[in-house]
């Protein structure tokens, strides 16, 4: 008997150090999946942060070329604007050198069929 209920402690206390070895192995496995995912999260933040770095140095380029040429697109805006707004103005001086190159050159200017 005595062998017997030694024996029976032993397979109570083996069967304990099982319990907790796979509790143990369950808990390592859970941390493992942890892991793995955060490293799964991280790999796509950083990708996304890659992508967020070259969209904020195209958008710089983009905003520096827009300050390049912002002086320059006011002043051809006002020409056109000017143009627009007077379309006679290029014709008039246009006209008065013709004339003047004409009467340099001896010829006798004949007046323009398209202004009236």
């Amino acid at each position: 008997m005595r062998i017997w209920r030694r024996a029976e402690e032993q397979m109570v206390q083996v069967a304990a150090g099982s319990d907790r070895q796979r509790f143990a192995l369950k808990r390592r496995g859970l941390l493992l999946q942890k892991a793995r995912d955060e490293a799964s999260r991280l790999a796509a933040l950083h990708g996304s942060d890659a992508q967020f770095a070259a969209i904020s140095d195209a958008l710089r380029s983009y905003q520096q070329a827009q300050v390049a040429g912002d002086p320059q697109g006011r002043q051809v805006d006002r020409g056109h604007r000017g143009c627009t707004s007077r379309p006679g103005w290029a014709r008039d001086p246009l006209a008065e050198l013709e004339i003047r190159l004409m009467a340099a050159s001896g010829e006798e200017s004949e007046p323009d069929p398209t202004q009236s």
